[in-house]
């Protein structure tokens, strides 16, 4: 009778062993973790954030993470402990970059991030205020009337910043999807010796969003040289 009832204890123990490793595996394999990449290409240059989250939200540090480049070159990223993520610096080349990622904590990952450098920059092309004259001609611009500035159009551009600095100080800065702006009468405090004023311009475009919805955020710019002029009441 006792025989009888040991190949069914046996099978139930074997059974619940069976389901103990199952959800093991189901916890230490089929959960992976993620990957999502900050990109910023200024000019030629390029730095780019690959962050690596674990199954249980930690940051592994002791990853694989390869990049390679539009043009076939491929290099192992190292871990940033300061900004806890597998950063890259290096020449922004136009085309997707290809991530690669092997981790024991977060599984094996990929991801395809787009980087597309503007190329030239959004020079300033003239400035003219109310009453006709214009910088270019090295004449001084009357600060009480409106002043028009405008830049060379750049191609892939979404958005241009304008900046304006008086006597070196940031005093005003926008955001344009137009190739000009038009300075609002006295919005530069001038001095009737002649005050220096000077702008410049950053194109800039974006790609991904910063909710990381397609796994990346990738953003370009570039900016204009200063183009100074002065202004007088």
């Amino acid at each position: 009778m006792g025989g009888g009832r040991f190949p069914f204890f046996r099978v139930v123990g074997v059974s619940m062993l069976v389901l103990a490793l199952m959800g093991c595996n189901s916890t230490d394999w089929s959960r992976q973790g993620r990957v999502w990449v900050f990109a910023q290409a200024h000019g030629d240059d390029l730095s780019m954030d690959v962050h690596l989250e674990a199954a249980d939200g930690s940051v592994p540090g002791g990853a694989r993470v390869w990049l390679t480049d539009p043009g076939g070159g491929v290099r192992l990223v190292d871990f940033d402990g300061r900004s806890q993520t597998y950063r890259f610096e290096g020449r922004a080349i136009r085309g997707n970059w290809q991530i690669e990622v092997d981790s024991l904590a977060a599984g094996q990952l990929h991801l395809s991030v787009p980087v597309e450098p503007i190329a030239d920059p959004p020079q300033v092309v003239g400035v003219q205020d109310g009453l006709g004259h214009r910088a270019e001609n090295y004449e001084q611009l009357s600060a009480s009337t409106p002043i028009r500035v405008e830049w060379q159009a750049v191609p892939d551009a979404e958005v241009y910043l304008l900046e304006v600095l008086v006597s070196g100080v940031l005093a005003l800065s926008v955001k344009t999807g137009e190739e000009f702006y038009v300075l609002p009468a006295s919005s530069i405090s001038a001095s009737s010796e002649g005050t220096r004023v000077s702008l410049r311009v950053t194109a800039s475009s974006t790609y991904g969003d910063l909710y990381f919805s397609k796994g990346y955020y990738s953003a370009s710019s570039v900016e204009s040289r200063m183009f100074s002029f002065e202004a007088v009441p």
